[in-house]
């Protein structure tokens, strides 16, 4: 099959569907924040879903990551903080693959936009 122009997605706010995460009480600081745009794909496929995340400074924790994740950073940073309490630091402009099962904390240290692409198969038990 040709494809064509209109095969073409855009990724970013306002396109797709919104999504705004829930946490298990506990699991975020006060003032975590966070939208989620999901852009194509989706968790139905199996295969693949991804988008544009946006988020303020806080922490939240999380129990496993549900699948592997691309991730990268367009503008803000992050640090993640595993069981263990080793952690690693990631700018603007950072690239990384988060593997399914991370388990620890995701700390947003200032106004973050990260661009992702969730890869399957997925857990249940993350929406």
């Amino acid at each position: 099959m040709t494809r064509t122009i209109q095969h073409i997605i855009e990724v970013g706010p306002g396109v797709g569907t919104s999504r705004t995460p829930t946490y298990p009480d506990g699991a975020v600081t006060d003032g975590w924040r966070e939208i989620e745009w999901r852009n194509f794909g989706s968790r139905e496929n199996g295969t693949y879903y991804g988008g544009i995340w946006f988020g303020g400074p806080g922490t939240a924790r999380i129990d496993s990551i549900p699948s592997d994740q691309f991730v990268c950073i367009r503008k803000g940073a992050a640090r993640f903080t595993d069981a263990n309490g080793d952690s690693r630091h990631f700018e603007e402009g950072a690239a990384f693959l988060m593997p399914k099962g991370f388990a620890g904390e995701w700390e947003i240290l200032r106004e973050t936009e990260i661009v992702y692409v969730a890869l399957g198969p997925f857990d249940s038990n993350v929406p």
